[in-house]
């Protein structure tokens, strides 16, 4: 099996967990940085005929597999596929992620006030916790909701903040 045989099965074995360039340089025997790279590069350029993506995850400075958003959002679209969260939970999760990337405090009576009062915004956030993906922390007396590590690790961020920049600009030009 050569290298990049090798690496492209450890990455499928790791999933979230990724691989990392110290990783690579134990799998191959070769601890050389700029041959770790040339082989994700030779990987990537392999695979990019497919709906696989190489993503780096400079929290955990890891590399693993993901299935592309554009191929996701197709599957979406025809139904093949539907999403663990309900749209509603998905909205206030949108919210919240848009929170932290303003580097905004956001407790749960704000996020109230933002969802609207019709909203039973307890139960997202216990679906959100359930599944790993935010924090409730009281600070001084206040419930404050903080995004996982687990959830920044599988998420493509860059991808998310273009697509709430859009969302942002079609509200806003909707109510203008």
């Amino acid at each position: 099996m050569s290298h990049l045989e090798m690496l492209e099965t450890l990455l499928f074995l790791r999933g979230f967990e990724g691989v990392s360039v110290k990783d690579i340089g134990s799998l191959t025997r070769i601890k050389d940085f700029e041959y770790s790279l040339f082989l994700l590069s030779q990987l990537e350029e392999r695979i990019k005929d497919f709906p696989l993506k190489l993503h780096y995850n400079p929290v955990t400075k890891r590399f693993m597999l993901m299935i592309s958003d554009a191929k996701i959002e197709t599957l979406q679209e025809k139904e093949l596929v539907k999403s663990f969260l309900p749209k509603s939970v998905r909205a206030t999760l949108a919210l919240i992620v848009l929170h932290v990337i303003r580097k905004e405090q956001l407790t749960t009576q704000l996020l109230r006030e933002e969802r609207g009062e019709k909203v039973d915004i307890m139960s997202h956030l216990n679906l959100l916790v359930k599944n790993d993906i935010i924090e409730l922390k009281e600070k001084d007396g206040v419930s404050v909701i903080e995004l996982t590590n687990r959830f920044l690790e599988r998420i493509d961020t860059e991808t998310i903040v273009k697509r709430l920049i859009k969302l942002v600009k079609r509200d806003q030009e909707e109510k203008a």
